[in-house]
């Protein structure tokens, strides 16, 4: 392997691990935003109450979004 070869071979893998470390660091967020509903779903049942219509909808947003990046992420590892 010729070293223009070589470099393009180096510089896709660099593109899959930025890519990677974006997906990596969007689960990341989402897995932060989620984490801060804990409690407030914890009070809820503890009071047999539902969550507001709004929680609920950004939870679903937020699943729907974190199910979207391991999609990539299984895309971009061949999975």
């Amino acid at each position: 392997m010729g070293y223009r070869e070589n470099l393009a071979q180096q510089l896709e893998e660099i593109f899959k691990k930025q890519a990677e470390a974006v997906i990596n660091d969007n689960l990341a967020k989402v897995c932060r935003e989620l984490d801060g509903f804990t409690e407030k779903i914890k009070d809820c049942l503890s009071k047999d109450q539902d969550l507001p219509q709004s929680d609920k909808d950004r939870i679903q947003e937020l699943n729907d979004e974190y199910n979207s990046n391991i999609a990539k992420f299984k895309k971009l590892k061949g999975l």
